[in-house]
């Protein structure tokens, strides 16, 4: 009965290994291992954790790259106030409308305005009535019937009322540039651009001396970067010198900007000097006030490769990036680190046409290490 229990024990076999490159779901880690290089099969899942992409070469900066702000080109931007007090009646802009030069934002109704336009009317009368008044004057005199001193009263009295009328319709011009419905006095854009900011609705009460615009436009396609420079790069900055501009709404995206302005000032208590640099902006990415970093670069240093800091490697006292040689084939390669940041490393190498690894490099080194 009890024959069973007294069965030789025969152990399991152990599993066959899974083989690469025979149709197994898992593949095992590297295909070869050299000194200097690990190759996988294709679909490996290593692959997965591997990133890829080819160098730039980029000029070598001066230093770690500089807190900056992206601001408005004030050159390109209108800020709009109404010229004389009145309540709103239409609004012409939306924030984030784009406009042209002279359209029409929005109208009011300016009780000063009314009297521009009445003085105007009033110096026209009055200026055609001093003109015909000269004019009788010189036949009197040619007639004989009045003095020369009538006729030079008559031409002084002309050349006041033309005068006041160039006056008045000078001050009329200088409130409205365009006609709102009604004749309502309308605040125009003075540049094209975008309407960035509205600060009024109809019906509200628009004072001459308000301290904020009513609209604030802006050609959002070239923007400022003003970033305050240490003094000790102070000697090594000029206008015309390039940079690169890094957000963090675009992680590992660059934007290429250019020095137009170094202050001549430093400020006494930060001890940094205030520099404005000029950016393209055309696809409208990027937006005032964002906050980023620039790297000035050095015009007299030679080129340099720019690659994150987790694809450089430490083994001892050298520093090496992996190149992917082959389809699945990745090199271990020497590079001399120039620069580091906080982001990025600036190496000096030969990696022109070729594909760093720049996520995954440790699973390398591992490789390398355990060799397969």
């Amino acid at each position: 009965v009890f024959g069973w229990m007294l069965r030789p024990y025969a152990p399991r076999p152990a599993p066959e290994p899974d083989v690469p490159g025979e149709g197994t779901p898992a593949v095992r880690a590297a295909t070869a291992v050299n000194r200097d290089w690990v190759a996988y099969q294709a679909g490996a899942p290593q692959l997965e954790y591997l990133r890829m992409e080819a160098a730039q070469r980029v000029p070598l900066p001066l230093g770690e790259p500089l807190n900056a702000r992206v601001a408005f080109d004030e050159n390109r931007t209108a800020r709009v106030f109404t010229p004389v007090s009145g309540r709103v009646q239409t609004i012409g802009a939306e924030p984030g409308d784009r406009v042209r030069a002279g359209a029409i934002l929005a109208t009011l109704d300016a009780p000063e305005y009314f009297a521009a336009i009445a003085d105007v009317r009033k110096s026209e009368a009055e200026a055609a009535q001093r003109r015909k008044a000269l004019a009788r004057a010189g036949e009197l005199l040619d007639a004989g019937v009045i003095p020369r001193k009538d006729l030079e009263a008559a031409q002084s009295d002309a050349a006041q009322a033309s005068a006041e009328l160039e006056r008045a319709r000078l001050r009329l011009r200088n409130l409205a540039h365009g006609a709102g419905a009604g004749g309502a006095l309308a605040l125009v854009a003075p540049v094209a651009g975008v309407v960035v900011e509205r600060t009024v609705q109809p019906g509200l009460e628009l004072r001459s001396d308000a301290e904020r615009p009513a609209f604030t436009i802006s050609d959002l396609s070239r923007l400022w970067i003003l970033v305050d420079s240490p003094e000790t790069l102070l000697g090594r900055l000029h206008v015309g010198m390039s940079a690169t501009v890094q957000v963090d709404a675009f992680p590992g995206r660059t934007f290429s900007a250019r020095i137009e302005k170094v202050g001549a000032a430093l400020d006494p208590v930060t001890r940094r000097v205030p520099v404005r640099c000029a950016l393209d902006n055309a696809d409208g990415v990027l937006r005032p006030e964002m906050f980023a970093r620039v790297a000035f670069s050095d015009p007299d240093a030679p080129a340099a490769w720019k690659l994150p800091n987790e694809a450089l490697v430490t083994l001892g006292v050298n520093q090496y990036v992996f190149v992917e040689s082959a389809p699945g084939r990745f090199t271990r390669q020497r590079v001399e680190r120039i620069v580091q940041d906080a982001t990025s490393s600036y190496v000096r190498s030969e990696l022109a046409d070729r594909r760093v690894v720049v996520k995954g490099a440790q699973l390398l080194v591992s490789e390398l290490a355990t060799g397969g």
